[in-house]
């Protein structure tokens, strides 16, 4: 009797977890993670009141995590003869993932793949501890199914909530329901309802377990807002002046410098003087595993049939109509042949593809949560090319370019945990700081008909854009690296940049600004020394560049600065800088005009000043008042120093 409670006692303290998770580590040769610890010997998580969420980003294993927490509670003979149903979202894909992941941990209970009702019902028959199917299969044999004691739900954030996944819970009525995801914003928003365990991306990087992957926001030539089309490019509302023949054209031109910009993560070698497409077929060779996803399956169609002509094969389309049974996409992760996989819905959440290199978004997904979890596929760190850069190009019109650099910038916040913000806990999906994030690319109103036998009218209406403040973001939180010199005329022209290790910095206080960096003059020295021909060999040369040297040297070198030919050497001068600023008025008049316009900051100003374009103050006034030029927060009125500027 003594005993049976002694071993009670030690099950409430966690003892007994603690010692069986400490076996699996060891036997399996497995590295011991603090949350996966914690998550696994805690009470609190053991025996709970409510729905455990364990909420983790991408490469948290979380599959293996729930492998060790099943593995655990079978080896208690009790639990033996008890039944556990896991249900691996909707996606087959999902499936065959949660099984090689089961293959691979090998555990000591059973367990059955069930794709049909006649899996299902052999499995209840063989008395299989844990059974692994599909929600529509499960739904469409709920009669047969048993009472059992655990039900796990991968994907929680996307299935939980919907009739399915409550009608399967309230026929199998377990008395332990554990939900996983990445993206716990619906939970949080019932917290009272849930017990969570939080593990951000940002813990997970610094465990050295994701990618250093890159975010780029990129802008199209395209100059139009949703309401301009009827889904996306190529299908333009009648009402737009643009025949669909200068859609198809236009995109076109903007497939080939995406492509362009894809080769710039491939070796110089192979993408010096790559120029059209007549040598496309050499730079797709050396191309990176590549998904483009798409607004709609018209997108994607159209994507398919332009990027197949041009690279002759080598492209896959994947969507609910012409891939149901997601064969093509097995078919792009597991065959080096195919490069580029267009995607509609296929591939967003969860699977598992470590030698994924690129991501072209074009989308317009306003979601953080989406966001967060299509960023999340590049963030499993590749076996074959561990230092090679990942990227994730967010493609915006150039008229919501820099709201999508704000929406970027939230996305980000949420891969942290610490406080004082807690952003990846506490974001429940319509806040940002405690500020709701607003639907601002499009809002529909219904309008009540006067007359009953009326059909009620749709009307929409496209609100303003909104800051990074409006987002409930510290004003001073400049996760992205600006890039103010693109042309007004490129088709896919970088806006911004950042990485999971700059975003890190930012947040735990490792900034640029402590570094000591050469003085302006030794700088330039040394760079001239390298030969870098121009402003886009500068940004590969900077991947691997002396930590003495600055990434942003325009922004650490803001006074002296005279452009990117003086600083390279090259003597070229692009863009603003070859303006003649002659008729431009004095740096006191322009200082005291701008500053009744109360520009908050130097995004801010080239935004007004491309809408406005105004013929008296210059677009670069750093360069046309070199000599009185003292820093945007001096120009602008708002007394703020640049962070990088704030210690010599």
């Amino acid at each position: 009797m003594f005993t049976k409670q002694l071993r009670e006692l030690e099950r409430q303290a966690g003892v007994i977890e603690q010692a069986q998770f400490n076996q699996i580590i060891k036997s399996r040769g497995l590295t011991e993670l603090p949350y996966q610890k914690d998550f696994l010997t805690n009470p609190i998580y053991q025996k709970p009141s409510k729905p455990v969420v364990f909420a983790a980003g991408t490469s948290a294993g979380k599959t293996f995590t729930m492998a060790m927490w099943l593995e655990i509670f079978y080896s208690y003979s009790a639990n033996r003869k008890k039944i556990s149903i896991l249900v691996p979202a909707s996606k087959t894909v999902l499936r065959d993932n949660t099984e090689n992941s089961f293959k691979e941990f090998n555990p000591s209970f059973t367990y059955a793949i069930c794709k049909d009702k006649k899996d299902l019902q052999k499995a209840i028959n063989d008395n299989i501890q844990v059974i692994i199917a599909l929600p529509q299969t499960l739904i469409r044999s709920i009669n047969i199914l048993p009472k059992v004691e655990r039900f796990i739900l991968d994907e929680a954030h996307q299935w939980y909530f919907k009739t399915t996944i409550q009608s399967l819970i309230k026929k199998v009525k377990p008395a332990y329901q554990l939900l996983l995801t990445g993206s716990p914003s619906r939970f949080v928003a019932q917290k009272d309802k849930f017990i969570c365990k939080f593990v951000p991306v940002m813990e997970l990087y610094d465990l050295g377990h994701v990618h250093n992957a890159k975010v780029e926001v990129v802008s199209s030539s395209y100059d139009f807002k949703q309401t301009d089309w009827l889904s996306s490019y190529g299908n333009l509302k009648s009402t737009k002046t643009n025949s669909p023949i200068k859609a198809k054209e236009a995109l076109e031109m903007v497939i080939d410098e995406m492509i362009t910009k894809l080769k710039s993560t491939t070796s110089s070698k192979i993408t010096r003087n790559w120029k059209g497409i007549n040598k496309v077929n050499s730079f797709f060779n050396h191309l990176s595993k590549t998904i483009i996803y798409t607004h709609s399956k018209k997108q994607a169609d159209t994507f398919f049939k332009i990027l197949d002509k041009k690279m002759k094969g080598g492209v896959l389309l994947s969507h609910s109509e012409n891939d149901g049974k997601s064969e093509l996409f097995t078919q792009f992760q597991n065959d080096d042949s195919i490069r580029i996989l267009i995607a509609v819905d296929r591939g967003r959440l969860g699977f598992n593809m470590p030698e994924l290199f690129n991501i072209v978004d074009f989308t317009m997904t306003q979601s953080l949560d989406m966001l967060l979890q299509m960023y999340g596929r590049l963030l499993r760190k590749s076996s074959k090319n561990p230092e090679k850069q990942k990227i994730y190009f967010k493609v915006a019109t150039k008229n919501t370019a820099d709201y999508f650099v704000d929406l970027m910038t939230a996305m980000l916040c949420l891969t942290t945990n610490d406080e004082p913000t807690y952003y990846y806990s506490c974001y429940n999906g319509k806040n940002m700081g405690g500020i709701r994030i607003p639907k601002v690319l499009i809002s529909k109103k219904r309008v009540k008909a006067h007359n009953p036998s009326q059909q009620a009218k749709s009307s929409k209406q496209t609100k303003p854009y909104v800051s990074l403040a409006e987002l409930g973001i510290p004003s001073d939180l400049n996760l992205f690296k600006q890039d103010t010199l693109h042309s007004s005329k490129g088709l896919f022209d970088s806006i911004a940049w950042t990485t999971l290790g700059e975003v890190r910095s930012k947040f735990f206080g490792f900034t640029q600004r402590n570094i000591n960096y050469l003085s302006f003059k030794e700088a330039k020295d040394y760079v001239k020394t390298l030969k870098i021909k121009g402003f886009n060999h500068w940004r590969e040369y900077v991947k691997n560049k002396p930590i003495e040297i600055p990434a942003s040297p325009q922004v650490v070198y803001e006074n002296e600065w005279k452009g990117w030919g003086d600083f390279l050497g090259t003597g070229n001068i692009k863009g603003q800088l070859k303006k003649n600023y002659s008729n431009c008025i004095s740096f006191k008049e322009a200082k005291l005009k701008i500053n009744k316009l109360k520009i908050k900051s130097m995004r801010d100003y080239f935004k007004w000043h491309s809408k406005n374009k105004p013929t008296d103050i210059p677009y670069r006034p750093q360069a046309a008042y070199q000599n009185e030029w003292k820093g945007w927060g001096d120009f602008l009125g708002t007394g703020r120093i640049a962070n990088k500027l704030k210690i010599k």
